[in-house]
């Protein structure tokens, strides 16, 4: 089960990006500046790892106040003006805080996001991509 959970990651992460460069491109730049938003990859983690194993991580992700959001919101403005084209979060300190540096940062993701990583195994024999373009694979099962 582990190295599947392992190969879907992998899926999801690369379908996950496609994605997001798709958003990216000049045809919908009109419309929206949502690709790669500050948040999108790192949701779509997220949303992964509670598909595979459902719980609650509010204490574990240490979600702000909604008066918080605001300030940050107010304060370093809309999202989506911040790119973010890695699995890992931008914090954004809390404008009232005098000792932080007011400054977005990239930091190191929940340990419950971090006990799977993404299949790259694929000189062992366990995985093979039949077609071309990646659409059809094997697994043996076999180590």
């Amino acid at each position: 089960m582990h190295d599947i959970n392992r190969m879907m990651l992998a899926m999801m992460m690369s379908t996950a990006l496609h994605f997001e460069d798709l958003q990216s491109l000049r045809l919908f730049t009109w419309y929206t500046d949502s690709g790669f938003s500050g948040e999108d990859l790192v949701s779509d983690l997220f949303g992964f790892y509670r598909a595979i194993r459902p719980g609650f991580y509010t204490g574990q992700v240490k979600p702000v106040s909604y008066e918080s959001a605001l300030r940050r919101w107010d304060y370093y403005g809309v999202i989506g003006s911040f790119k973010n084209r890695g699995f890992k979060p931008i914090i954004f300190p809390d404008p009232d805080e005098p000792c932080v540096k007011h400054e977005p940062y990239i930091a190191e993701l929940p340990m419950f996001m971090r006990w799977l990583y993404p299949w790259d195994d694929f000189t062992s024999g366990i995985v093979n991509v039949f077609t071309e373009n990646g659409t059809a694979f094997g697994y043996t099962g076999i180590r």
